[in-house]
């Protein structure tokens, strides 16, 4: 066939009237709006000039007068690299030298070059050691219920999504403890959980501490069994004190309150706070986006402070959240709002302080009132909540789910997956970088919602009581209660999407400063028996995994 035949196979007949293209290149007056029970990928294809990154709106409604996606100016990775990263945002850029990973801390300055860039120390490839077995640095094995990794003689681990107990690592001796230098995290024994227990056998009392590092615990128990010393805690929640509190700024500066929880040691202080200059240029860490409370947006914490305006937390104002009474956290911490809490990127429990901890196998903590999922009855007046927030607890129309040791209130619906890092590389970052911003938690989910292109999903996460990050992938405010079987797919199919970019080091993720110390990925989430697809859905469904599936292979393919 040529382009002749098909040229006069698509042409009409000799003689039939002319077709006016006119009204195919008129901007129509009817928005063309893909229904809102269908997941959309805004930044496919890419719709950003050149030099700049995509990221999806999550807060645009579909029929909204708003765009459904972010344009941002961005760096490149090198004059020959595709990879681009955001203005503002701290950049691992590696290197190798003599069989260690070498490299530089920079910055993407305004003007799309890396700047301020500081070297940083050589990570040595050390083996890990498990009694006289050796495993290579950078090499992952199974053991047991466990996936672990080792990485410059660390050795963290991740339980396995589907575990059977014949499973084992016949190659390894059993687990006599550690050699010589080796660091594990994450490796406990065997059994040390089970039906209505705590790790360490730890009671279910609500006598919350802080680690240095901004981690919440509910006991002095829990801490200690998560490797928290004595003088590395201090009693009370984390969010209880202001963190200006012994605070001296230097001349011409305020003291902002910024909670924080850092990837450090719990040896590590993790700052919460940031002093802000009243006048002159603005320094990095006070460069971020910041909300007021009469629900402003400013672009930095420096242009709030110089409004004389009182700060409401730190990132974007929404429209899709409560700003008044407190929540508590999937986190264990206590937040002003539930605006509060997503602004970090912390999925809510239950309304009110936090003031139980949940036990595996168990429903419900004693005195906490869970919201109420969408479609349950209102007969009982004590399951019904009066808090405002949306739930994100599993129901109807769900297909997947994740549930949590110390969570109060069940299940949450949606995909999830666990990540684990280096400590060591983290302390190395941390000696290259003025200040630890970069390396906390809501920094590296910050980073890992860059990756997600479906903006019907939001991300959200906080670390376990195991000590690695649970990150949730659920549907939008716009989508709950009751999200529609294909949203709730589609943010599965992307938090799988998300553990094999992490496993395969994509370099748009690992490019970022808080995601190049993560190790390991595993999906978390389960399915739910409750979630059907409607018979009038199923084929739609069908396709529209198969499209997904092989978007992912797509993508895989090109990290």
């Amino acid at each position: 066939m040529t382009a002749g035949t098909v040229c006069g196979a698509l042409s009409p007949p000799p003689g039939s009237p002319c077709v006016s293209l006119t009204p195919f290149l008129t901007q129509s007056e009817v928005p063309n709006e893909v229904p809102w029970r269908v997941p959309t990928s805004p930044c496919r294809p890419f719709p950003c000039p050149d030099r700049h990154v995509c990221t999806v709106n999550s807060e645009c409604r579909p029929g909204e007068a708003c765009r459904p996606y972010h344009c941002t100016p961005a760096c490149t990775m090198g004059e020959v690299s595709s990879v681009t990263v955001p203005v503002g945002a701290y950049i691992s850029v590696h290197a190798r030298t003599g069989g260690s990973s070498c490299g530089q801390v920079c910055v993407c300055g305004r003007g799309g070059v890396l700047k301020s860039c500081r070297f940083v120390p050589c990570v040595d490839p050390a083996p890990c050691w498990l009694g006289t077995s050796k495993i290579e640095h950078d090499t992952e094995v199974v053991m047991g219920c466990r996936v672990c990794v080792c990485h410059a003689g660390e050795l963290t681990c991740l339980p396995r999504p589907v575990c059977h107990a014949s499973s084992l690592l016949h190659a390894l001796p059993p687990l006599t403890g550690l050699g010589a230098g080796a660091v594990s995290r994450g490796l406990t024994s065997e059994g040390s959980e089970g039906p209505e227990k705590l790790p360490c056998g730890c009671p279910d009392h609500w006598v919350p501490v802080c680690a240095n590092n901004g981690r919440s615990f509910p006991s002095e128990c829990l801490a200690r069994c998560a490797g928290v010393r004595d003088g590395e805690w201090v009693t009370g929640e984390c969010g209880a004190r202001d963190g200006c509190d012994g605070v001296r700024c230097d001349a011409g500066q305020v003291c902002v309150s910024v909670p924080n929880t850092c990837l450090t040691l719990p040896a590590t202080p993790c700052p919460q706070h940031i002093c802000v200059p009243t006048d002159g240029g603005c320094p990095l860490e006070a460069s971020i986006p910041a909300c007021d409370t009469r629900g402003h947006q400013f672009e930095s914490l420096c242009d709030l402070v110089r409004a004389g305006a009182t700060l409401r937390h730190v990132g974007t104002c929404s429209t899709r959240c409560s700003t008044s009474g407190e929540v508590c956290g999937r986190d264990g911490r206590t937040w002003a709002s539930e605006c509060h809490a997503h602004a970090n990127r912390v999925p809510v429990d239950y309304a009110g302080p936090c003031r139980g901890v949940g036990v595996p196998g168990r429903e419900g903590c004693p005195g906490v009132v869970c919201p109420k999922p969408a479609g349950a009855s209102s007969s009982s007046s004590s399951s019904s909540s009066s808090s405002s927030f949306t739930s994100t607890s599993e129901q109807a129309g769900c297909l997947a789910g994740v549930a949590e040791a110390a969570w109060c209130c069940g299940r949450v619906c949606g995909g999830a997956l666990r990540l684990a890092w280096s400590s060591r590389a983290v302390e190395v970052a941390g000696v290259a970088i003025p200040h630890p911003r970069p390396l906390t938690v809501a920094a590296l989910l910050h980073a890992l919602a860059a990756n997600v292109g479906v903006s019907e999903c939001e991300v959200r996460g906080h670390l376990t009581l195991d000590g690695h990050l649970l990150v949730l992938v659920t549907p939008t405010a716009a989508h709950t209660p009751i999200p529609p079987p294909l949203v709730s797919e589609a943010c599965m199919v992307e938090a799988e999407r998300l553990v094999g970019v992490v496993r395969a080091r994509s370099p748009r993720l690992m490019s970022t400063l808080p995601a190049s110390a993560l190790t390991l990925a595993v999906s978390a989430h389960t399915s739910s028996s409750a979630a059907l697809v409607p018979a009038a859905h199923s084929s739609v469904a069908l396709l529209f995994v198969l499209l997904l599936s092989m978007l992912v292979r797509g993508v895989r393919g090109e990290v």
